[in-house]
């Protein structure tokens, strides 16, 4: 398997953010600006690591 374009990596990216952030819906306000932001670092580290992960294997 090639490697992801950057369109279809940005968009498995936004899924992924959407998918995390649906689950910590309930954080509190304040809270929310910070866990954001690690919310795509984690969503970012997570589809890359698979990208990673599927390009060795091949």
């Amino acid at each position: 398997m090639a490697k992801l374009s950057k369109v279809k990596q940005d968009e498995k990216i936004s899924e992924e953010i959407a998918r995390i952030t649906q689950i910590f819906k309930s954080i509190p306000e304040d809270k929310k600006k910070v866990a954001s932001r690690l919310i795509e670092r984690v969503a970012f580290m997570t589809i890359t690591l698979d990208t990673q992960h599927i390009i060795q294997r091949n």
